[in-house]
């Protein structure tokens, strides 16, 4: 008898899984994939980290995110953060609000007009519009963080099956629940679903469908005529830019794949994740798009950019209507915890959301408010 098994080893999982262990609990986490892979929402080799959050709860929860990074960090003896500056372009009303939040958790930002950007960052241009800075942020090396929170996991006792597909989430009374996997049939107390893309393909069995829509983005890069000038050890920034040019665009520095620095668009398209196909041959990402993104953005943006698209990675994401987490007990099943909808934002955010859900696993209150986070506000929408 587990006290705890976990369903998918991401991020989100991973860290939840570690959090238990640490409370010398037993318990078992579970992925369908070999280890590593790149079909969930874990793959790839960065995330941007950050403080600048324009809603506060996420803004207040960042500094102990950072702390508890900086610890595995020195536990696990691995680089996982490569510090810079982050950018963040937008509107006068979006940035009151960042700079207010910044403030109020006393993190050093610094405010900038769209003329002083080119002089402050070279190789980039913000035509008309004015930024924040905040002047320690970061990207996260993504696939070595996921590595070293399972290591850390492995070493407080934990166990990790890989390539066991959860088949079947049986409740049998409020401290017994089976889960059948393609290998075995587990016995715990307590399960926890974080199973990004898949989750309601668990819980659908369960009376549940959660509204999370999922979507498949594309990560572009673009080689630098000059590398030095994008990357982070000479200054250059993390960027996330509100643009006027009809979309939303992110940017990391050469930091990746030798001479490319990342600079992506989220155009989306809802997936099966079980059966995605070439996102590249859907009309949703048609060469049309590509030539808006090269000669809108980079060409205006990015002056040291070559503006031919280089490389692309794909990335599948789990989206709420509100862009909110989903964090909460199963509306019958009280020893059943849903963690979901984290993709865009939640990579970074992943250590204290496993303390706020190991809270709950363990029937504790959380140290956070999670009433943002409760099935409840989708208006009964989220049951069958």
């Amino acid at each position: 008898m587990y006290d705890v098994i976990v369903c998918g080893a991401g991020i989100e999982g991973s860290w939840i899984a570690r959090q238990v262990a640490a409370e010398g609990k037993r318990i078992l986490l579970l992925e369908q994939f070999s280890l590593p892979h790149g079909h969930g929402s874990s793959a790839g080799k960065s995330r941007i980290i950050r403080c600048s959050y324009d809603k506060l709860n996420y803004a207040r929860m960042m500094p102990e995110a950072f702390k508890m990074w900086t610890e595995l960090e020195k536990e696990q003896a691995a680089n996982l953060l490569v510090r810079c500056p982050l950018v963040t372009i937008s509107t006068k009303e979006r940035l009151k609000q960042l700079s207010t939040n910044l403030s109020f958790l006393s993190i050093s930002h610094e405010h900038i007009t769209a003329a002083e950007v080119s002089d402050r960052f070279p190789g980039l241009k913000s035509p008309n519009r004015n930024g924040v800075v905040e002047l320690s942020a970061g990207v996260m090396k993504a696939d070595k963080c996921l590595n070293a929170v399972q290591a850390s996991f492995a070493s407080l006792g934990g166990v990790l099956h890989d390539c066991e597909k959860v088949l079947h989430v049986q409740p049998i009374s409020e401290s017994h629940i089976k889960v059948m996997t393609n290998a075995a049939t587990y016995d715990c107390k307590c399960v926890i679903l974080a199973c990004g893309p898949w989750i309601n393909k668990v819980l659908e069995p369960l009376d549940l469908n959660i509204p999370i829509k999922v979507t498949q983005i594309n990560s572009m890069y673009w080689k630098a005529k000059n590398p030095q000038v994008y990357k982070p050890e000479n200054g250059f920034p993390v960027i996330i830019c509100d643009s006027d040019l009809g979309f939303h665009f992110y940017s990391t520095p050469v930091l990746e794949y030798p001479e490319h620095m990342k600079v992506s668009c989220h155009f989306k398209m809802e997936v099966d994740p079980d059966n995605r196909g070439s996102f590249l041959t859907k009309a949703k990402f048609s060469e049309e798009r590509i030539k808006k993104i090269r000669e809108d953005l980079i060409k205006h943006h990015f002056p040291d950019l070559i503006p031919e698209l280089s490389i692309v990675e794909h990335c599948i994401q789990t989206e709420t209507p509100d862009n909110d987490f989903v964090i909460d007990h199963h509306p019958k099943h009280e020893n059943i915890i849903i963690a979901g909808g984290f993709s865009g934002h939640g990579y970074k955010l992943a250590p204290v959301v496993g303390k706020i859900v190991c809270s709950l696993a363990l029937g504790r209150k959380p140290e956070y408010p999670v009433n943002k986070f409760a099935l409840s506000r989708f208006n009964n929408a989220s049951r069958l």
